[in-house]
């Protein structure tokens, strides 16, 4: 076990299904809203999938990422809670945060979300490395078809480094509560 419990798995998916993936997500139409403003006009949600090429691919990722992280975690029960494509535009990047809590510890919008994930689609950009600054720092250099997976709380905080060139990932989070699980 990794004693951060942030975890890398390179090719996860081949580079065959992730170029099909990015052709299909940037030929199509982007949600216009998402649960952040950030991702506005950038994301597509996994139920918002309607390629049957695409959605068997990322359903199999879904699937094997949530065993991955069952593994990993020696979580019993694990499921995904949602899932979707992100286009990070050239100058985009994230702040430090956490996945299921502001930065005091108050519970979030999503606070059910124990576990992150984040697959990385292209490489052919520079920068958007998730990086951790508790944890060394530790930065994750994209690579295609490489998984990360890490705690989803306060004692992972990660952010994204500014993307020079356009950045295309398929995060995934999950949960012990099976409340939420995604459709």
């Amino acid at each position: 076990m990794s004693m951060n419990q942030i975890y890398e798995i390179e090719n996860f998916l081949t580079e065959d299904e992730c170029d099909n993936i990015v052709r299909w997500f940037a030929s199509t139409p982007k949600m216009s809203t998402n649960g952040q403003s950030l991702f506005n006009g950038k994301a597509i949600d996994y139920s918002n999938i309607q390629n049957y090429d695409i959605k068997r691919i990322v359903s199999t990722f879904k699937y094997n990422a949530t065993s991955e992280a069952r593994r990993l975690f020696q979580e019993e029960y694990l499921y995904p809670d949602y899932t979707t494509l992100v286009l990070w535009e050239s100058g985009s990047g994230m702040v430090v945060h956490a996945d299921n809590s502001d930065l005091e510890g108050n519970s979030n919008y999503c606070g059910w979300r124990n576990y992150s994930g984040v697959l990385y689609l292209n490489d052919d950009f520079m920068g958007g490395e998730t990086f951790f600054p508790e944890h060394g720092p530790l930065f994750i250099k994209p690579m295609k078809g490489k998984l990360a997976l890490y705690r989803a709380g306060l004692k992972h905080k990660h952010g994204v480094s500014t993307v020079v060139g356009t950045r295309y990932t398929l995060p995934i989070w999950f949960t012990t509560n099976k409340q939420y699980t995604e459709v």
